[in-house]
């Protein structure tokens, strides 16, 4: 029987939230929940979205696009800059510099 998941109130960045921890094999996996007021209809999203028509060629095109960018995705290809930069921002205060 898989365990069912548990929700944990948790702060972050100066606000509280909820996620929803849940256990796997060597831990625990936690997912962000939001509160009904972060929640919002698909209609405030697409309905401004005016129906257009797509010709077959600019389908194909769009497709073959697609296929071209389609590859694995890869982790260590990406960098959190901002905390790259805070993490910069705060060795330089550390550091006495009053440039920042």
């Amino acid at each position: 029987m898989r365990a069912r998941p548990v929700n944990v109130h948790l702060v972050l960045t100066n606000r509280e939230h909820i996620i929803a921890l849940e256990p796997t094999d060597k831990g625990l996996v936690g997912t962000l929940l939001r509160y009904p007021c972060e929640v919002r209809s698909e209609r405030e999203y697409f309905d401004a979205i005016q129906d257009v028509k797509v010709t077959k060629d600019m389908l194909d095109l769009a497709k073959h696009i697609g296929n071209q960018k389609t590859g694995t995705f890869d982790p260590e290809k990406f960098e959190d800059h901002y905390e790259t930069a805070l993490v910069d921002l705060i060795n330089q205060k550390r550091a006495g510099s009053r440039e920042w």
